[in-house]
């Protein structure tokens, strides 16, 4: 019977639930986790971000579901990698580090690592983060 139910149920309830089972040792925020699960994953600067930033480098950053994320290790750290793509900048990755619950890059040309900020900082101030991971201010 059980079987029976399971099969009518949408194949993605399961994907979502593995891996929310999956994701339970990196800690994410439950900020972080709705984030990842809404629909609004694409966020485009354009040419004004906004009064702190009046240029930016990167037009836009591409995050991934979180069916999609990532495990990733740099050095002895495990991580989880969030993002898709960050404009023309495809070796740098927006990652998650549960040792420190904060948000941090990874550049995997340059094997650097770098801390930047806590989600809420990080997504309320997103061209301001950014760019500086961009020019290397962090």
């Amino acid at each position: 019977m059980a079987d029976f139910f399971k099969s009518l149920e949408p194949v993605d309830f399961h994907n979502l639930q593995n891996k929310l089972v999956e994701l339970k040792p990196y800690k994410l925020p439950s900020e972080l986790l709705e984030f990842l699960q809404g629909s609004n994953l694409h966020f485009h600067f354009g040419e004004k971000a906004n009064e702190k930033t009046h240029s930016m480098d990167c037009e836009y950053i591409d995050f991934l579901s979180i069916t999609d994320t990532m495990p990733m290790k740099a050095g002895r750290q495990k991580l989880l990698r969030i993002s898709r793509k960050i404009d023309n900048y495809d070796s740098t990755h927006i990652v998650w580090n549960p040792k420190t619950k904060r948000i941090v890059f990874y550049d995997d040309e340059h094997d650097e690592l770098g801390d930047v900020a806590s989600f809420d900082d990080f997504i309320n101030d997103l061209p301001r983060y950014i760019q500086k991971i961009i020019n290397t201010e962090i």
